[in-house]
This record gives structure tokens, C-alpha cells and sequence, in this order.
């Protein structure tokens, strides 16, 4: 037979420092123990090794065993906390709590769990029964320190509270859905439809529209969840749990619910404008009826002058009628929307806007305080001049609870930069020029959009739709792109549709900025001579007007494939020339003086 090996000897310890491990036994049924009756290196290593502090107390409640972790804890040695019990090595109320569950878990031998606080620290133990000598029986346990866990649980449960707090308070609807079914409702929800969130679990989430929208809604909603660039906002008729037809404003977009794709949605009942639409192309008896009683502001604005104003508007900007009817509109409004609200009246009394018809800007009332509003805006003829016909509606709790909405959303934002990224390298592989020409005009116009005062968020706006404004020249053949040679008519040309192609991949993300109509935008001019819309003047972003003389001086003071540099100089010359003409003048001079006045170069 081969002879028995023993194991090596571990290196002594200093005697002061020598662990002491073994277990007495009446029956030599050690645990944790090795042949010799010394706690074996595995063992050892394994209890030292880990993160949770370990122990084990003798039926007197004396620590036999202390693991690394469990020393560390108690800031002592190994020789200072074996022998001992909780009482002679914690403070006393700490103690008294450790000996009850002690106690408890060798009494009646069940694995006892518990948090115990200590100072500012939660400690979360485990304790049991150890057999450790012929009936003998001791306590082990583990504690992990969970602080931290809490701490976040807490503050995950507050923001959870928090959210439904102004969900169920808001009278906006809200919801969530999450393949054919809803998985979340408000209490405005269910003040709109009738139903309640137990009874519509049970029926498909198309099944609330009217049969007039009902497969649209359907379609739009998988789409939606697959992934797809659908619509976010548009309008529909429902059908209630007692069958009224209502009709709402609808807002929709992705998230992410128990770990897969949903749809967050809010919505508002708009039965009363709708109405009051029908209303005033039938009758103006009927059209004052129901405006005068519409649960929205109806406010008729013509040559900056509030021209008439129904009992709501009243009651939303706390001014009386007098006093509304004897002053600009623009009183009303906050500060800061102020220009962006006269420039879109402006607009649509002229005709043709291309602003949205529906926007949201902040109002202030007569006491000073700001609430949120919503246009729907109409332009119509009052007394043979023209004027618009404005629908407000106070949206003030519906942005807060998109707010809070939008912190989870705003995480996603995030990556909005490394997806731009992406996309110029994509760019820069196929045409390194191209891609180096987007990097400088994103720099440029972003410089030029702060020297104009725009904010922060707006000129990183712009820096992202010049980073990448010649997206669509990926469609173009690169043996045209890098032709060393001018271009034919027919091969400019085939470039001049970029800027459309750009906008039309880009449409449908659903950017912070309008990304698609920057690029879309970036070759158009002034005068209308540029293209692919010959859109000019007011019809044009500001944001595209900025980049637009971003790309004419690049592309000017730079290497081109068919020609080299024409230089700074003659770039300042051609936007000098054209300020005002096919340039915005305004842009123009900002650029001016970061070229000739604050030194700009090119990175």
C-alpha cells in the first residue's frame, strides 16, 4: 500500500499572531479541520478570501474561528478577537441585538436573517447552527454590508413614488404598452376612457379606437415596438367603456419595461377643440357657444393685438377681459419665447409658414406665475385682415411629468454623440475629404451660433447636424466624389440631391434637434436660388442658415479634389459680398468677426 502523506507544514506564525483554529472536539469530529486538527490552508484561504465577514461562536457565544474580513471589521488581531464575545468587542446595545438572534439560531436551529445597524453602516447577517463536538453546538454566520444596496433601493423606491406621484396626478393620460396589451395606466387614463387597467389587460390596446383608426393605431404601435420610425404625435377618435366618442392628442415614444421594448404614451382629451373647429365652419352662434365654454384658451390674435379672448384664457392668465383686449399678446408671454412666438405669428399671417402649427411655449400670468401652454394655430381672416385663430392649452402638468419622464430618456441621449460618430466614420471611410470637411464646418457653425448668443444646447444642435450634413453623399458614386476634374452638369447635379437624401435617412430618428431639416436645409440660400427647395428668407432654420455659410467658407478655404484651396480670403469676400443677398446677414457678421476679429483657425 503507498504510505500516507501528510501535508506540508504551513510557516509558524509569530507565537503573538499564531492562528488558532482548532476546534476542541469530544469525539475528535472537528470541523473546518485537518488531520493534525488544524484548520486546513484551503479552508483558510477561502474564508479570508472572501468579501462577507465570517465566524464561528462556541456554545458560550466566544468567537472560535474570525475571518480576515471580520478582523478588518473589528480593527483587531486574530489573537485579540478569538476567545472572546461580541460584548467584550462591540458597543453594548450592538452586542445585546448579536446575542438575542444567537440566541434565536442555536435554539431552534433555523437560519436566522436580519440587518443590523451599526453607526451609519447596515450590515445584513446570516446566522445558523454548527455542530462543532459531539453534542455540541455553536453559532455561524456571515455579515455583508449593505449600505450601499440600500441606499440606492431607497432612493430607486423615491424616484419610483416621484413618478407616480405626478403620473396620478397629472391630467394628462398616460400609459404604457408593451406588445398588444396595456401594461400601465393613469388615473386621467381611466377618467378619459372609462376603463380601468384590470379590464383593459384583457383587450388589445387598439381595441379603444374608433374603427376609423383602429388598424392605424394597431399598425403604427407594433411598428413602433419593432423599432420602426413611425409617427409620435398625431390624433384620434376613441371610444369609451359606455360608448362616447372622444377625441385626443396623442404623444408617443420607446422605452425600455421589464427588460423589453414598450411604448410610454400621454394624451389629452381635445373633444372640445375638435368641436369647436366644427363648430365655427358651421356657425358663429354655435362657435361662440362652445367657445365661450371650451375647456381651452381660444384667443384671436391680429397685428400683435389680442383681438378676442374666451372665458378660459380669462381664468388661465388670471387678466381680465379689459385688460387682455388692451395689450400686446406678447405681454403674456414668457420673456425668453417672447421672438420665437412673434416670429411664428408673423409668419403664418403671411402664409406658407413653415413652422409647426402646434408648439409649446411658457406664459406668465398677472400674479407672476409661469405655466406651460400648448398652441394649436390657425390662421384665418377677422374683419377682412389677416389674423390667427389660436387654441392654448395649459400643459403645465404634463411637462412636468414628461420631465421626469425625460430624466430616464435623457440617459439615451447619451449616445446620440457616439451615433454621430458612427456615422462620420462610415462617411470618412468611403470619402476622407468629406468626412474632414463635415468635422471642420460642425466646429465652425457651432462657434458661429455661440458668437450669435444662441445657447449651449442649441449650438450643440447644430454641431451634430454639421458633423454630418453631407450624410447623403454615401449615395453618390465615389469615383464622382473624388473626380480630380470639374463636374459634369449631370454629375453635379446627381450631388446637388445629398441634401435630400441626407434628410430623408435621418427623418425618422428622433433627434433633440431638428437634425434632417439642418441638412436638409444646409445648401439653400437666402434669395431662393439654392437647393433642393429653393426655400429663402424666413422659411429657413436658423440653425441651417448658420451652417449654410459654415460650408461655403470651409469649402472655400480648403483643398477641394478638382481644385486647390481658394483661401480665407476669398471665402470672407464671397460671404461679405452676399451678406444680407444669399446669406442671413446676421450669420454672416458673427462669422466675420470670429475670422477677422477673434483669430478663428480651423482645427
Amino acid at each position: 500500500m503507498p504510505q500516507r502523506r501528510e501535508p506540508p507544514a504551513s510557516p509558524a506564525a509569530p507565537s503573538s499572531e499564531r492562528r488558532s483554529n482548532r476546534i476542541p472536539s469530544e469525539a475528535g469530529n472537528d470541523i473546518f479541520t485537518g488531520e493534525d486538527g488544524d484548520l486546513t490552508d484551503f479552508y483558510r484561504t477561502f474564508l479570508d478570501s472572501i468579501s462577507d465577514m465570517a465566524y464561528l461562536k462556541d456554545e458560550s457565544f466566544r468567537h472560535i474561528i474570525a475571518n480576515a474580513p471580520l478582523l478588518r471589521f473589528f480593527g483587531k488581531r486574530e489573537s485579540e478577537v478569538i476567545g472572546r464575545t461580541d460584548f467584550e468587542l462591540m458597543p453594548e446595545g450592538a452586542a445585546r441585538k448579536c446575542r438575542m438572534s444567537d440566541t434565536e439560531a442555536l435554539e431552534t436551529d433555523t437560519i436566522h436573517t436580519d440587518e443590523e445597524p451599526v453607526g451609519d453602516r447596515i450590515y445584513e447577517t446570516r446566522k445558523f447552527r454548527v455542530r462543532i463536538g459531539k453534542d455540541k453546538y455553536g453559532i455561524g454566520g456571515y455579515i455583508r454590508d449593505v449600505t450601499d444596496k440600500r441606499q440606492v433601493a431607497s432612493a430607486l423606491k423615491a424616484s419610483e413614488e416621484t413618478f407616480r406621484a405626478i403620473a396620478e396626478t397629472t391630467p394628462s393620460a398616460i400609459f404604457i404598452i408593451q406588445d398588444t396589451k396595456v401594461r400601465y395606466v393613469n388615473l386621467a387614463f381611466e377618467r378619459i376612457t372609462g376603463y380601468n387597467l384590470a379590464e383593459l389587460k384583457w383587450i388589445d390596446y387598439w381595441e379603444l379606437a374608433h374603427g376609423d383608426y383602429r388598424e392605424l393605431i394597431k399598425v403604427r404601435g407594433l411598428a413602433r415596438q419593432r423599432g420602426e420610425a413611425v409617427p409620435s404625435r398625431y390624433e384620434l377618435k376613441i371610444v369609451t367603456k359606455n360608448g362616447e366618442q372622444r377625441w385626443i392628442d396623442l404623444a408617443a415614444t420607446n422605452l425600455e419595461y421589464e427588460g423589453r421594448p414598450a411604448i410610454l404614451g400621454t394624451a389629452i382629451d381635445i373633444t372640445d377643440r375638435v368641436l369647436a373647429e366644427e363648430a365655427i365652419r358651421k356657425s358663429e352662434a354655435q362657435y361662440r357657444l362652445l367657445i365661450n365654454n371650451a375647456n381651452e384658451a381660444i384667443v384671436v390674435a391680429q397685428s400683435g393685438v389680442i383681438k378676442f379672448a374666451n372665458p378660459k384664457t380669462m381664468e388661465m392668465t388670471e387678466y381680465s377681459a379689459e385688460e387682455l383686449l388692451s395689450r400686446p399678446f406678447t405681454d403674456c408671454i414668457h420673456p425668453e419665447d417672447r421672438e420665437m412666438v412673434s416670429e411664428r405669428f408673423q409668419a403664418r399671417v403671411a402664409g406658407g409658414s413653415a413652422y409647426p402649427e402646434i408648439y409649446p411655449f411658457r406664459c406668465v400670468t398677472k400674479t407672476g406665475k409661469i405655466i406651460w401652454v400648448e398652441i394649436n394655430a390657425v390662421s384665418f381672416t377677422w374683419n377682412g385682415r389677416g389674423a390667427t385663430l389660436n387654441f392654448l392649452t395649459d400643459i403645465t402638468a404634463r411637462r412636468e411629468a414628461e420631465d421626469l419622464i425625460g430624466q430616464t430618456i435623457a440617459r439615451m441621449e447619451k449616445s446620440i454623440e457616439a451615433i454621430i460618430q458612427v456615422i462620420s466614420a462610415t462617411v470618412e471611410a468611403r470619402d476622407p475629404y468629406t468626412a474632414g470637411h463635415q468635422k471642420r464646418v460642425a466646429e465652425l457653425a457651432r462657434a458661429i451660433a455661440l458668437e450669435m448668443g444662441l445657447s449651449p444646447e442649441q449650438a450643440d444642435g447644430i454641431r451634430v447636424a454639421g458633423a454630418i450634413h453631407d450624410l447623403g453623399k454615401l449615395s453618390i458614386p465615389a469615383e464622382i466624389l473624388s473626380k480630380p476634374t470639374r463636374l459634369t452638369d449631370i454629375e453635379y447635379d446627381l450631388i446637388k440631391f445629398h441634401a435630400q437624401i441626407g434628410h430623408d435617412i435621418l427623418q425618422g430618428i428622433d433627434f433633440p434637434w431638428p437634425i434632417a431639416r439642418m441638412i436638409m436645409e444646409h445648401h439653400e440660400r437666402m434669395d431662393g436660388s439654392g437647393y433642393p427647395r429653393h426655400l429663402k428668407g424666413q422659411d429657413l432654420l436658423l440653425a441651417s442658415r448658420i451652417i449654410s455659410v459654415a460650408d461655403v467658407v470651409e469649402s472655400m478655404a480648403s483643398h477641394r479634389p478638382y481644385r486647390p484651396s481658394l483661401g480665407i480670403h476669398k471665402a470672407i469676400e464671397e460671404i461679405s459680398s452676399q451678406q444680407g443677398v444669399r446669406y442671413d446677414a446676421d450669420v454672416v457678421a458673427a462669422c466675420l468677426r470670429l475670422l477677422k476679429d477673434k483669430n478663428f483657425k480651423f482645427r
